[in-house]
């Protein structure tokens, strides 16, 4: 069977899926590097007989100039469906996707009765009706709900939706969704993520970081993070030697974050920018601690997939989000790390914990793998997969 998987993030667990997929059909993999995500860099895999993979890319529009972005999502959905058109699919599986190219997939699907599959990774809607109102209450009740009004007609008319998170059912019912066209798959991380690269290893040597007690973000970073955690962390460790911050994003955030770091001679944070996916493995191994944020007002319609990442990679996780978060939630129950609400002495505490006790790094490390093997196992996620595309 043809298969197309679309990701416009490129995210390398999908890409994962789609080759895994291509033991069985003939998978056509695209993703585009207008998304401005780090994972979008990732090395290129080789097309075989039944796997194809390709970049669709357009001019870089930025994400605030909302009428370039406007057009230059709309000539990404031409291009996508005239390169899908091609190969003729029985069925189109698309996630993290802008809602103009989401919406031109299910109308070019329906015309051609292949079936659709809304992978739901976040309720953009609802994102872009908050941070628009934010800046005007009117614009973010008449575009916020022009985008609304797209996702659920999207949503009612796609063949099959897989959510991220039980959560999101809640919302799904609001909107008038069948449960019964609705199915639960929470992400994973690709198992290149999944190791036993020791932290001495090429990146903490290059850094000058094997030796000392690291801690990592890597990731997008906006104002919306609260990024001034990172100068507060970088001042109440300033005395301690053997600690280290290191950020790898890239940004006007960033920017400002490193002005202030000279300005303030903070020695013990380390910038660098968005490194090439085949060096993840060794940068998560030469942490001691794995930082994630997640924006409250984003928590209930997102999960930060970088946790599952940070799982994978066995270190102990330290999320500034709120508990009812499915991230959260799994960090919690698990006991794979703690879960903030952006409280500054709470955090202290927790990384003061980690450096004063070995044995409490590893028995954190000891359940992040141990809830790896349990719920990252591609054979198991692929049966899911097969099962939805078997329907048809």
């Amino acid at each position: 069977m043809r298969i197309i998987l679309h990701d416009f993030g490129g995210y390398p667990f999908i890409r994962e899926l789609a080759l895994e997929l291509s033991n069985c059909h003939k998978v056509y993999f695209y993703y585009s590097s207008n998304s401005q995500s780090p994972n979008s860099s990732q090395i290129f895999v080789s097309s075989t007989s039944s796997y194809f993979e390709k970049n669709i890319s357009v001019f870089n529009f930025a994400k605030k100039n909302y009428f370039l972005r406007f057009f230059g999502e709309l000539i990404y959905g031409i291009k996508l469906v005239y390169i899908i058109a091609k190969n003729k699919p029985a069925v189109i599986f698309s996630s993290n996707t802008p809602l103009i190219t989401q919406l031109m997939l299910l109308v070019y699907s329906k015309i051609s009765k292949i079936r659709f599959v809304f992978w739901l990774q976040d309720i953009i809607s609802i994102a872009i009706k908050n941070i628009l109102s934010k800046k005007n209450s009117s614009i973010g009740f008449f575009i916020g709900g022009l985008f609304m009004y797209i996702e659920k007609y999207i949503l009612h008319q796609s063949d099959k939706i897989i959510v991220i998170s039980p959560h999101f059912f809640k919302q799904l019912m609001v909107w008038g969704i069948k449960q019964e066209n609705v199915m639960l798959i929470e992400n994973w991380a690709s198992n290149s993520l999944i190791s036993n690269i020791s932290k001495i290893n090429a990146f903490a040597l290059e850094h000058a970081v094997s030796q000392t007690f690291n801690i990592i973000y890597s990731g997008t970073l906006g104002e919306k993070h609260n990024p001034d955690i990172f100068l507060k962390l970088s001042k109440y460790y300033l005395g301690v030697s053997h600690v280290r911050i290191i950020i790898i994003s890239e940004g006007k955030i960033v920017d400002k974050l490193k002005s202030i770091a000279e300005v303030d001679d903070l020695v013990n944070i380390v910038f660098l920018p968005f490194q090439p996916y085949d060096k993840l493995a060794s940068i998560y191994a030469s942490a001691d601690l794995l930082f994630a944020l997640l924006e409250p007002m984003a928590s209930q319609f997102s999960v930060p997939s970088k946790v599952y990442s940070y799982i994978a990679a066995g270190k102990p996780i330290l999320l500034v989000a709120p508990p009812d978060n499915l991230a959260a939630e799994i960090i919690i129950n698990n006991n794979l790390g703690f879960v903030s609400d952006n409280n500054y002495l709470n955090i202290i505490a927790f990384i003061d914990s980690l450096i004063a006790s070995k044995d409490l790094v590893e028995s954190f490390s000891f359940n992040s793998n141990k809830y790896a093997k349990e719920h990252f196992n591609i054979s198991n996620i692929l049966t899911k997969f097969n099962k939805i595309i078997n329907e048809y």
